[in-house]
């Protein structure tokens, strides 16, 4: 044999080394990709969707109001349209004594406002966050079954 096939076969054996080392991760980063790509939708989804405490006690006076023009028709709702709008004037006030202490503290106060259990925001992000779970587990064994190997 000479030095020219030895070399041509050798360049093809480490091409082939080289291939096999790098075939896993296209299969990792699939589901990886899935699962950034799906917690950026979410986040920009829920940002968009969220109304701010100050849009949702605008929202809760106006109901208030427009109740308030019929009087004795809807009763027990005044109760609850009061708390609610108690509960969102909490809300402002806590809001703003945090931003009174400082950014991280104000920031601190929104993540507690937005996700505490009381909120509908956190209802749906934890079925969001199951769902990302699933699917990224549904993803990452269809690519192990059907994978080219």
């Amino acid at each position: 044999m000479s030095a020219v096939t030895v070399n041509l076969a050798q360049a093809a054996d480490s091409a082939q080394q080289v291939t096999n080392r790098i075939e896993w991760w296209p299969g990792a980063l699939v589901p990886i990709g899935v699962v950034v790509a799906a917690l950026l939708a979410g986040y920009f989804g829920g940002r968009n969707a969220r109304k701010t405490p100050h849009e949702k006690l605008a929202a809760l006076v106006d109901i208030y109001d427009k109740l308030g023009k019929r009087p004795g028709t809807f009763p027990e709702q005044f109760g609850i349209l009061e708390a609610a709008i108690g509960h969102e004037v909490e809300n402002i006030e806590k809001l703003r004594a945090a931003a009174a202490k400082g950014r991280f503290a104000y920031v601190r106060e929104r993540f507690r406002v937005a996700f505490s259990p009381d909120n509908a925001a956190f209802s749906v992000a934890l079925t969001f966050f199951g769902l990302i779970i699933a699917l990224t587990g549904l993803v990452a064994a269809y690519y192990a079954a059907f994978a080219p190997q």
